[in-house]
């Protein structure tokens, strides 16, 4: 039987991977730590609390006597890190709390996970750390190579730069003192009850408030989507599947930001009958904005038989329906 400390687990991706654990494995053990800052809702695992499926604790990941204390007392051989500030727009105007929780953090997870399963002989340890594809670098807009998980790591703002740190850190340890680990790059999540700064859930309250929809630079900037309920099956599949691994997990539908906010405009006027009256704003650009995160997932698909279940146009009017 495994014993889960899910980190970040009332945050958006952490919360569906923590329902997901908690309906494969009823037996086990899951602790979820959050801070519950502007990104975690605990309202989102609130019903496996109550049913005491889950034991919630609120916590920093930074707090190390707190760490060894929650693997020491439940036997924890399976961490998942989730916990991070997510949001490049924030890393660009506030850098430091970045590195504190995306590099410091992770740190911390690190030595006192370790000095708890040394101490205390636990067996079958690994430590999992959901990244994201961001860390490769922006994708030439004149080619179409992809990159897998063996490239070089060329992150471009602080946040992407934050969560390459932690890999190099993770990387460290299980060269140095022979830990396992995993390290998971997840294209762009969308779905149900996401933070309503990221972008299509921005996209779709503008439309329903009647507001002007935002769109940097010219709109040709591009990103791939993957629904966090296909992601969550792939991380459950390399955790209780793989270590010492990196994998891309990557959606099925790559667009230019100007063509996802078509698209939804069209999936509200087909299946809401709600059209769009207001225009489309074009605003200045990110700083050193990407402009594509191109990857290869071929490795999940041959090593783990990994398929995307998820219809985008279906699971959007599904979203779209529930803020409605």
């Amino acid at each position: 039987m495994n014993s889960y400390l899910i980190t970040g687990g009332a945050g958006f991706i952490g919360s569906y991977f923590t329902r997901y654990v908690s309906e494969k494995e009823k037996e086990a053990i899951i602790i979820v730590l959050d801070k519950i800052t502007y990104a975690g809702d605990i309202n989102r695992i609130k019903d496996l609390i109550d049913t005491k499926k889950i034991e919630f604790i609120k916590g920093d990941i930074n707090d190390s006597v707190l760490i060894e204390k929650i693997v020491k007392e439940n036997k924890i051989n399976r961490i998942i890190n989730f916990a991070a500030e997510s949001h490049v727009d924030r890393s660009i105007e506030s850098q430091r709390e970045f590195i504190e929780t995306n590099v410091m953090g992770v740190q911390t997870l690190l030595t006192a996970s370790k000095k708890i399963w040394d101490e205390n002989e636990i067996n079958d340890v690994l430590f999992t750390q959901i990244s994201t594809d961001e860390v490769y670098g922006s994708s030439n807009k004149d080619d179409n190579y992809k990159f897998n998980e063996k490239d070089l790591l060329n992150p471009m703002n602080t946040y992407s730069a934050s969560k390459a740190s932690a890999e190099h850190l993770i990387t460290s340890f299980a060269n140095t003192f022979n830990y396992d680990i995993n390290i998971i790059r997840s294209t762009n999540n969308y779905g149900m009850n996401q933070n309503p700064e990221k972008f299509i859930p921005n996209i779709i309250t503008r439309i329903i408030n009647n507001d002007n929809i935002l769109v940097y630079g010219d709109g040709k900037n591009k990103r791939c989507w993957l629904n966090v309920n296909d992601n969550c099956r792939a991380i459950y599949e390399i955790v209780n599947n793989k270590k010492n691994e990196i994998y891309n997990i990557k959606g099925n539908l790559e667009i230019s930001n100007i063509d996802l906010v078509k698209r939804i405009i069209k999936i509200f006027e087909e299946d809401f009958k709600i059209k769009y009256k207001l225009e489309i704003k074009f605003i200045e650009d990110r700083k050193g904005h990407d402009y594509f995160y191109r990857v290869d997932d071929e490795k999940i698909k041959d090593e783990l038989n990994f398929k995307i279940k998820t219809a985008f146009d279906k699971e959007i009017s599904e979203i779209i329906k529930n803020y409605l």
